[in-house]
């Protein structure tokens, strides 16, 4: 019963997020079986006391808290249930490595180098993928900037429960995006992408919430270069077959 409350005729408190949206219509007092009206009383002083009391988190992660600051929580419990981006299953982040290896969805695991140091993972673009998406790509023609295809996998954390979800977007003007989402805390990653110095590039930002994976959305700060650097890998690609992929995750939030 955290946030809004509301207040039937003869008084009694139902929240107005989980419990009154899901009432049936008509819709009626839970308690005494009276109709809400058209207007709908607030229980200030319930919200008070909810807001100021200490709570359990409803998905059993042990922590507590006062009522004003568990909606924050839940943004980023390790024990909520969140959508799997391969097959939509609800899964708590922290079975989501134990998920992806289950279901066998495509997985890769971050080493730790030493007890302070970076999680590092060692990964490839490959052309076996960039032809699969031949018949997506109109290359000589006008690209369209908003259609992407994008090479995905989860990222286990080596002695950690968390797992990112790395995303390396190809855009429809040949340029590419790096965005890794996190399903707890925000971390700062360091990738280098591409293989030689003529096309070589360091990227350096904070991952994003896992929430973001369902907008599909490629903002201008994802964007590694533009267009030049998207043709010269592209070109390394071709050459190689492959281009390599260096992700550093560092063990401090930001």
């Amino acid at each position: 019963m955290l946030g809004k409350i509301l207040l039937c005729p003869e008084g009694h408190g139902i929240c107005a997020n989980d419990c009154f949206a899901t009432l049936p219509e008509p819709k009626k007092c839970p308690q005494c079986r009276q109709a809400f009206g058209t207007r709908l009383g607030r229980g200030i002083m319930v919200e008070q006391i909810i807001a100021d009391a200490v709570w359990n988190c409803k998905h059993g992660c042990a922590l507590k808290c006062c009522g004003s600051e568990m909606p924050n929580h839940f943004e980023g419990c390790p024990r909520r249930p969140i959508k799997c981006p391969s097959c939509n299953d609800l899964v708590s982040p922290v079975d989501l490595a134990k998920h992806f290896a289950a279901k066998l969805h495509p997985l890769k695991y971050a080493e730790k180098t030493s007890g302070d140091g970076p999680w590092t993972l060692k990964s490839r673009y490959s052309y076996q993928f960039e032809r699969s998406m031949d018949s997506a790509f109109s290359f000589g023609k006008p690209l369209e900037l908003e259609r992407t295809s994008s090479f995905s996998f989860g990222m286990s954390l080596e002695g950690s429960d968390e797992l990112l979800q790395v995303s390396l977007r190809h855009l429809r003007n040949q340029s590419m995006a790096m965005i890794i989402y996190h399903c707890v805390s925000p971390r700062l990653c360091k990738v280098v992408l591409g293989g030689n110095s003529r096309c070589r590039v360091t990227l350096e930002f904070v991952t994003r919430p896992w929430k973001d994976i369902e907008l599909h959305r490629v903002d201008a700060a994802d964007l590694i270069e533009g267009l030049s650097l998207g043709v010269a890998l592209l070109a390394q690609l071709a050459e190689n077959g492959v281009i390599p992929v260096l992700i550093e995750v560092l063990p401090k939030n930001p």
